[in-house]
């Protein structure tokens, strides 16, 4: 079984490696020990290859690219938890980004059950040009390499 990320070749958001997770795979359908197995192995692979330092992944998920009957919320949360627990330092943000408002009120309800740095990682914006101009603004960088 592999479980995979699908990375934005040579796209960073200020050094940052830019992911997006896989929403072909039904995780519904995945033996949650598999699943957690190949978690860590994929992401451990990842950080290696590119070289990941602390806060120095970007996960990006498109919620209008989500089938939740692909996802079930104990499966969401337990790959939050596997990435908070064997990579705690790796993760910059997590931005949810074309969502709506009831996705957002979900978003911050499960972010009361978080620790408080856990949550402040997570990010909701209804439009990803938000989240790139809020960015741009606070630092002026936004880096975008075409090798």
């Amino acid at each position: 079984m592999n479980i995979s990320v699908i990375i934005p070749e040579n796209f960073t958001i200020n050094d940052k490696i830019c992911i997006s997770l896989n929403n072909n795979i039904n995780y519904n359908k995945i033996n949650i020990d598999i699943l957690k197995n190949s978690f860590i192995q994929e992401t451990s692979k990842l950080i290696n290859k590119y070289n990941i330092e602390d806060l120095g992944l970007i996960i990006l998920v498109d919620y209008k690219k989500i089938d939740f009957n692909n996802i079930s919320l104990k499966r969401a949360k337990c790959i939050i938890n596997l990435m908070m627990e064997h990579f705690p330092n790796k993760l910059h943000k997590c931005i949810f980004y074309n969502t709506n408002k009831t996705f957002s009120t979900f978003i911050s309800l499960i972010k009361v059950f978080l620790d408080k740095i856990t949550a402040d990682k997570i990010i909701t914006k209804k439009n990803i040009s938000d989240i790139i101009s809020q960015i741009k603004d606070n630092s002026n960088i936004i880096q975008i390499n075409n090798n």
